[in-house]
């Protein structure tokens, strides 16, 4: 069932069925929305693109896009299992990184073949969205994971993700303010409802026993609570607000931000960040700094982009005020913590306890076959 969050459990609704999108219908017809400043995603790509370009992920399909040799890539990874021979996939996290990639990179240089590529991968996510629960619409995920528990399916053989969710969103959404093509924008605002239900009805949050939401990548029972995935799911759904002027959605926004913040703690070590709560996998140098990059995002979200075709964008914290000066989203906490978190890594004792830990953690990973 859906995930109840104060007075809303809802999406704001048009006649359609999908989330309402008349707030900026009347000033976007004349705007020639190509290059804009601070349109780019807010975390680096630079290096993720530079290896799917080499294809290390594996081959690509026929519109440009990469697919993942996903035998090589648990073999490159020392991932032990038993399932045979998983495969070559179209994987909607690698697609929307490599459309964002591709897209920040068109804002540097107006290039036609490169623009093809961002509105390729965004083509992807139009063409491969479903839904078959009445939760939305989501991208499926072809292929086990088995150096994961056992995934909670969407349907016989698939599963979906809520950082794919929110990936996959602030990619169309990119989409839509280049082209102004209508289908974007209706494709990601189909895309927001998944984030309403819980991960055993076709959704992708869990709550804590608490109360407060988290977004699961993994859809697992116990959750994972993959930090870096719900940091993704969060960014996506945080910039699609910045379309709307709903309450309900500007509620269950706050909600969100309120279940990060408080979620946070548990994954401090006091010298390194944890990559999830399930099994307390200490994260790599790469997660941890990936931490760090997504809490600056969310503290400051990246809608420039919006502004010059008066669209309802550039929101910060300080702007989307309760009657009464309640904060809405408390976002400078996040800064906090990444000041934090930044500030293990420039510590030679804190590194030296997270370079034991992390050690001790890929010796048992191997020990134990994932």
């Amino acid at each position: 069932m859906a995930i109840e969050i104060k007075s809303g459990d809802r999406l704001p609704s048009t006649s359609s069925g999908t989330a309402s999108t008349s707030s900026a219908a009347g000033s976007e017809s004349s705007a020639s929305p190509e290059l804009v400043e601070g349109a780019a995603y807010p975390v680096p790509l630079g290096s993720f693109l530079e290896k799917a370009q080499r294809g290390d992920f594996g081959p690509f399909d026929e519109n440009g896009l990469p697919l993942v040799d996903y035998d090589r890539h648990f073999a490159r990874h020392r991932v032990k299992h038993s399932r045979g021979t998983i495969g070559v996939h179209a994987t909607p996290v690698t697609i929307a990184l490599f459309g964002l990639a591709h897209h920040a990179q068109y804002q540097r240089q107006s290039a036609a073949a490169v623009k093809k590529l961002f509105l390729n991968a965004a083509d992807w996510f139009v063409h491969n969205q479903i839904d078959e629960r009445n939760t939305g619409g989501v991208w499926l995920h072809h292929f086990p994971m088995p150096n994961m528990p056992p995934l909670i399916e969407y349907k016989p053989n698939a599963w979906i993700s809520g950082m794919a969710q929110g990936l996959g969103i602030s990619l169309l959404l990119r989409a839509y303010v280049t082209t102004m093509d209508w289908k974007y924008r209706e494709c990601a605002a189909r895309a927001l409802l998944p984030f309403y239900f819980d991960i055993a009805d076709g959704g992708v949050a869990r709550a804590f026993s608490d109360g407060p939401i988290f977004f699961e990548e993994f859809p697992a029972d116990p959750p994972m609570r993959v930090l870096n995935g719900a940091q993704f799911a969060l960014l996506g759904l945080l910039e699609y607000r910045a379309f709307e002027n709903d309450q309900a959605l500007d509620e269950f926004c706050e909600a969100a931000v309120e279940g990060m913040r408080r979620a946070l703690p548990q994954f401090d070590l006091g010298y390194a960040s944890l990559y999830d709560l399930r099994r307390r996998q200490v994260a790599n140098a790469k997660y941890h700094t990936l931490h760090i990059q997504l809490l600056e995002a969310l503290a400051s979200p990246p809608l420039r982009f919006l502004e010059p075709f008066g669209l309802r964008g550039g929101v910060r914290c300080q702007q989307l005020e309760r009657p009464g000066g309640t904060d809405v989203c408390r976002l400078d906490e996040f800064r906090r913590w990444a000041d934090k978190w930044r500030g293990y890594m420039n510590n030679p004792l804190k590194k030296l306890r997270w370079w034991s830990a992390n050690y001790w953690w890929a010796a048992r990973r191997r020990m134990q076959g994932y």
